[in-house]
């Protein structure tokens, strides 16, 4: 039953990409377009183009494992892989990548439903004071006209942030907070 359930899997799989071949066959003056576009372009931007996902999927997914770890050991490739395989469902009708996510986290690693709530609200927390820090360094950098004062500025709210999360997780395993005597 368990290689039936393969089988079929791989065959979406398959359908899926023949259909996004098929796909973007059917655009192929806008493909020969973004070619010619590109072509001009310097190297050093097509590189940011090229690794500039990947970088993020890489980082999203290290992210991803630090936060699943309190629920389950997910190695750091399979969530790569696993971020970057919900990246591509994300170009289908009704972004269904993160919802792949969790189903395949409920699955195989048994991961609540909810547990992967949490795991995403707690991403959404850290890019966002992540992106804050960016905020206030880049207004650090504008008032002074320095750089330097923008990479303090930075420096410092990451090692806060560090100091934060290492504090945090230090009371976790302490178990206050839990009502342990």
């Amino acid at each position: 039953m368990k290689k039936v359930g393969a089988i079929v899997l791989w065959a979406v799989g398959l359908a899926l990409l023949v259909a996004a071949c098929f796909e973007a066959s059917r655009h192929a003056d806008a493909i020969r377009a973004a070619w010619g576009a590109m072509s001009d372009a310097p190297l050093w931007l097509i590189a940011c183009v090229v690794i500039g996902p990947l970088a993020n999927m890489f980082f999203t997914g290290a992210a991803f494992c630090v936060l699943n770890r309190h629920y389950a050991k997910v190695g750091l490739g399979e969530n790569v892989v696993l971020i970057m395989s919900a990246n591509l469902l994300n170009y289908l009708p009704l972004r269904p990548g993160m919802l792949g996510r969790v189903a395949f986290h409920r699955k195989v690693h048994g991961i609540r439903v909810t547990d992967s709530a949490k795991v995403l609200a707690g991403s959404m927390i850290g890019s966002s004071v992540g992106v804050t820090g960016l905020i206030i360094a880049a207004v650090a950098t504008l008032a002074t006209g320095s750089g330097r004062v923008g990479l303090v500025v930075g420096a410092g709210i990451c090692l806060g942030l560090f100091a934060g999360g290492q504090a945090a997780r230090a009371t976790r395993l302490a178990g206050v907070g839990r009502g342990d005597p």
